[in-house]
């Protein structure tokens, strides 16, 4: 099925994310699908064998016709190890695979940089670099998303890599910077103010290699504890999700970079937005839970489902792969008319929001997360959902021939 354009709130992301917040809370918070990937060599030229194996799973576009549509259709997408000099070839992907997105570039070493892509219904509202003490500068990025009740402050980094002394200092500064700046935007007036969260703070995510093995050499306890003031956490989480596969059946671990053991890729959300999945609401995170909040995308997992059919697709130009991570942000209930089963988030619920639910559900392939969205809030994605939105679109029916 070919798809219409429309808002954040209604596109990938309400398709491809797995699970609805927590029981009681309805409608669910705006959803936001976060990737990262750290590139190796680059995006590539265009039409190149590189450029092209990208393309096939980071994408908005359905490929390979009707079916299913394919690529991991992120909103907002990090990228690391863009080749210096590789703007137009950005430029050139962006086009092709996620257009209408717009690109914002840090400085880099002279060999790579770090670089973001975000969707067109997303305001930027503030872009900048953070310059570190590592080689590669860090794109700072505010967002105005549409029906949040917050702005939302992003980061793409890429620390310093390599495990000899010099390196893990400089890897430990960046960290503990990045750490700090993310607590200032949670707390923008009153540092080092607490708890989380408060009515005027940001929510803020952090993505990217981070170069360090599930924080096992230490060197990134200041991203997630304030070293100036350990008793004043940063707000980001470190959680570590599995393949597409582990998120169904918890049985199976796949690295983001292979062949290693590590776990150097990562997406970090603050607390606020990892409370959505604290399914029993322990406080605590099991490896169920975090797994529903996204993740690693190995192609030979899902047969190339979401990478045109290419089982290959995330093993043959990068030695890392994708981190997925499906968010959801605290609504903003004074916007009138932002309801979930406004399925294509036109203002309006009718037949076509009806059709739409339908034909999501229709391509749903089980085990994979449904596209359709959970209507209800019932953490289920069932006929209930489609009962929801046909008895609105009736009263809608029903009120306009009362006119």
């Amino acid at each position: 099925m070919k798809r219409r354009a429309r808002g954040v709130c209604a596109g990938a992301v309400l398709g491809c994310a797995a699970v609805a917040p927590v029981a009681g809370e309805v409608p669910p918070g705006v959803p936001l699908r976060f990737v990262t990937l750290n590139l190796l060599d680059g995006i590539g030229a265009a039409e190149t064998a590189r450029h092209l194996e990208f393309g096939k799973f980071l994408t908005i576009l359905d490929q390979d016709g009707p079916g299913p549509t394919m690529g991991l259709q992120p909103d907002i997408l990090a990228l690391q190890e863009m080749s210096t000099g590789e703007t137009t070839n950005l430029q050139n992907f962006r086009n092709t695979y996620l257009p209408g997105y717009s690109i914002y570039e840090a400085d880099g070493d002279g060999f790579n940089y770090n670089a973001m892509l975000v969707k067109s219904a997303i305001t930027v509202s503030l872009a900048s670099n953070l310059f570190l003490s590592g080689p590669r500068n860090v794109v700072r990025l505010r967002l105005v998303v549409p029906g949040a009740a917050k702005p939302l402050t992003v980061f793409c980094a890429h620390f310093k890599c390599c495990g000899d002394s010099a390196s893990q200092t400089t890897r430990t500064n960046e960290a503990g910077s990045v750490g700090a700046n993310s607590r200032i935007e949670m707390d923008p007036g009153s540092y080092p103010a607490f708890p989380f969260p408060d009515p005027l703070n940001r929510n803020v995510v952090l993505m990217g290699d981070l170069n360090s093995n599930n924080n096992n050499d230490g060197t990134l306890t200041g991203l997630f504890i304030e070293r100036l003031d350990p008793n004043n956490p940063t707000g980001l989480q470190n959680f570590s999700v599995e393949t597409l596969n582990g998120r169904n059946s918890g049985s199976l671990i796949i690295t983001t970079y292979p062949g290693s053991g590590s776990r150097f890729d990562y997406i970090c959300p603050d607390f606020e937005l990892a409370r959505f999945f604290d399914a029993d609401m322990s406080g605590d995170y099991s490896q169920a839970e975090i797994n529903s909040m996204g993740f690693v995308y190995y192609s030979n997992e899902d047969h190339g489902l979401r990478s045109s059919g290419d089982n290959d697709a995330t093993n043959v130009y990068s030695d890392h792969r994708p981190v997925v991570m499906d968010l959801f942000l605290p609504r903003d209930p004074m916007i009138p008319g932002f309801d979930v089963r406004d399925v294509n988030q036109d203002g309006v619920i009718d037949t076509e929001d009806l059709q739409e639910w339908e034909n999501r559900f229709a391509q749903w392939v089980p085990p994979n997360p449904s596209p359709a969205s959970d209507v209800n809030g019932s953490r289920n994605v069932d006929l209930a959902d489609r009962a929801v939105i046909r008895s609105a679109v009736r009263s809608s029916e029903i009120a306009s021939m009362g006119q």
